[in-house]
């Protein structure tokens, strides 16, 4: 068995409560969640998470709110301890243990700290580089990175053990529906730190079937380009997508949004907001920024790509110059992503 690092008496205390609410979220879900955001509630510490649960208590004011329909399909068709486990480690050891474990790293060591971190995995280099993965991993969670987004092509089956390998960690790995073999599933629906999301094309559809028969807890992914995506486009996804049951739908944009007079990630917030479908949109890359953003002064985003080199607008540095297999991680945070701190006259 993989080896546990995050076993706080707080973390043993919120998961013993969330299991025993279980069961009223199954017989009575809209006084059930209300129950679990009322208690998150009162663990919260950031400002952050004060304003967000806050919002959510409010949304949940709805009686007619197509979230509820959702809560009631999650308690219905998703394995509790996958729920359970995901949704503890990253609520709590990811934006609760983790970002304090941030936030006191950063002021110590003068660098920005990105509280998930993405990886474009590819099959053709993924043996070579598996060790260098574990080791990032472990570096990660040393200094408080709790959450990872795996971007796999091909060979998603291979990635598993990487994340058996982290039971304290939450993943969020992307692949094709191709990917998603009976092998792959029958290992991936046994792995409770783990969400799956399949992109959106009608070769999805029957994925997301599986995974639900399987009780599994996934999401569907809609890759995107901004200055061709319209409302009524987004809007026909997510009408398909309902009927697919997928608890988040992640935006996954492919170029800046900065040039198109339609912002998804603005109309999206909306629609949240509106609580027309029973899943939850969200632009990826968005909302890892805006969360960084409220964890550290500035936000801080890190992505790797198939190679093991950093690929991402926001580093101070030469992305080329810093590679996950020759650089720790401490030292490529130090190299590009260093504090700056107000000249003094």
């Amino acid at each position: 068995m993989p080896e546990y690092r995050v076993n706080t008496t707080i973390r043993a205390l919120t998961e013993t409560f969330v299991k025993e609410k279980m069961d009223e979220l199954k017989d009575n879900p809209e006084r059930g969640v209300r129950n679990l955001v009322d208690f998150a509630l009162s663990l919260c510490e950031s400002p952050f998470q004060q304003n967000l649960l806050t919002t959510v208590q409010t949304m949940l004011q709805d009686s007619q709110s197509s979230y509820y329909r959702l809560v009631r399909d999650i308690a219905s068709h998703v394995n509790e301890d996958h729920l359970v486990t995901f949704g503890m480690n990253a609520g709590y050891n990811s934006l609760t243990f983790g970002a304090k474990s941030i936030r006191e790293n950063e002021a110590e060591g003068g660098f920005y700290t990105p509280w998930v971190i993405s990886l474009a995995i590819s099959e053709k280099t993924y043996d070579r580089m598996e060790a260098s993965y574990q080791s990032l991993i472990e570096q990660g969670m040393d200094l408080g990175v709790y959450s990872w987004v795996l971007a796999v092509k091909s060979g998603a089956e291979k990635v598993l053990p990487l994340i058996h390998a982290h039971p304290d960690c939450a993943f969020l790995l992307i692949t094709p529906a191709e990917e998603a073999t009976e092998d792959f599933l029958n290992t991936a629906e046994i792995l409770d730190n783990l969400v799956v999301s399949i992109k959106y094309d009608t070769d999805a559809f029957c994925v997301y079937d599986d995974m639900r028969k399987r009780k599994m807890l996934y999401s569907a992914c809609v890759p995107y380009h901004p200055e061709t995506m319209t409302e009524q486009e987004l809007n026909d996804i997510l009408s398909d997508l309902n009927e697919r049951h997928p608890v988040f739908t992640l935006l996954l944009s492919e170029a800046p949004e900065e040039a198109c007079s339609f912002s998804v990630h603005t109309y999206i917030q909306a629609l949240r907001h509106s609580q027309r479908y029973s899943t939850v949109p969200f632009d990826l890359y968005e909302a890892i920024k805006q969360i960084s953003g409220n964890i550290s002064s500035e936000p801080c985003t890190l992505s790797f790509d198939e190679t093991g080199n950093v690929y991402e607008e926001y580093s101070t540095a030469s992305a080329a110059a810093m590679n996950l297999c020759s650089m720790s991680l401490a030292a490529i945070l130090k190299t590009g992503y260093k504090k700056t701190f107000p000249q003094i006259s």
